[in-house]
C-alpha cells in the first residue's frame, strides 16, 4: 500500500492462504469475519485512488503555476470580450475500465498507485471540445482516434456535421491535426 499497489479484499484473503501454508496454522480459514477484524486491527478501509502516478515526478509545476496566474492577470487587464474569448481543451477518454478503489489506511488522503505505463489507463481517443468565455459551447467537435497504422479502415464512414474526426498512430494531437482543424 505504502508502494502504491492496488490491493482489494480478495488479494489480502490470497496472502493470508500463502501465508498459512508457509506456517501451517491449523484451523486457518481467511473468511469474511477474520478480513473485518484484520482490517479493522491494522487500520485499513476502502479508499477511491484519487491519482495514478509514474515514477517520475512532475518537475515544474510551481513555473506552471506562476506562468497561469500571470496568464489569467494579463487577460483581466485587457478587458476582453467574453465573446472573443475561446477556450479550447483536450479531454482524453478511454475505452479501458480500471478500478478507482483500493485499501490504504483509514485517514488517508491521496491514495496513489503505481501504473506499468501511464498511457495503458489514460486514453484511446481525444476530443478537443470549444467554449466561449460567455459560456456558449461551440457546435463542432474534434475527435483524434488511435488506429495502428494511423489511417481509418476502409468500411469506416461517419457523416455528422458536428463531429470533425481524424485519426493517427496515436490519439494524442500533433500540430498537423490542428492545422487540419
Amino acid at each position: 500500500m505504502g508502494r502504491g499497489v492496488i490491493l482489494h479484499d480478495t488479494d489480502l484473503r490470497a496472502l493470508a492462504h500463502c501465508i498459512n501454508k508457509k506456517y501451517k496454522i491449523p484451523h486457518f480459514e481467511a473468511s469474511a469475519g477474520w478480513l473485518k477484524k484484520f482490517k479493522h486491527v491494522n487500520h485499513f478501509t476502502s479508499r477511491r485512488i484519487t491519482k495514478f502516478v509514474s515514477r517520475r515526478t512532475l518537475r515544474n509545476r510551481p513555473q506552471i503555476e506562476e506562468a497561469s496566474r500571470r496568464f489569467v492577470e494579463l487577460i483581466k487587464s485587457k478587458n476582453v470580450d467574453p465573446e472573443c474569448l475561446y477556450n479550447a481543451d483536450q479531454s482524453a477518454l478511454t475505452r479501458e475500465l480500471y478500478t478507482v478503489r483500493t485499501l490504504a489506511p483509514r485517514g488517508q488522503r491521496n491514495v496513489e498507485c503505481i501504473a506499468q505505463q501511464l498511457q495503458s489507463l489514460t486514453h484511446s481517443y481525444t476530443i478537443l471540445p470549444i467554449i466561449r468565455a460567455d459560456g456558449v459551447l461551440l457546435p463542432k467537435l474534434y475527435i483524434v482516434l488511435a488506429e495502428p497504422n494511423g489511417e481509418f479502415p476502409q468500411s469506416f464512414t461517419w457523416n455528422s456535421p458536428n463531429l470533425f474526426i481524424e485519426c493517427g498512430q496515436s490519439h494524442i494531437m500533433t500540430k498537423r491535426h490542428m492545422l487540419s482543424w
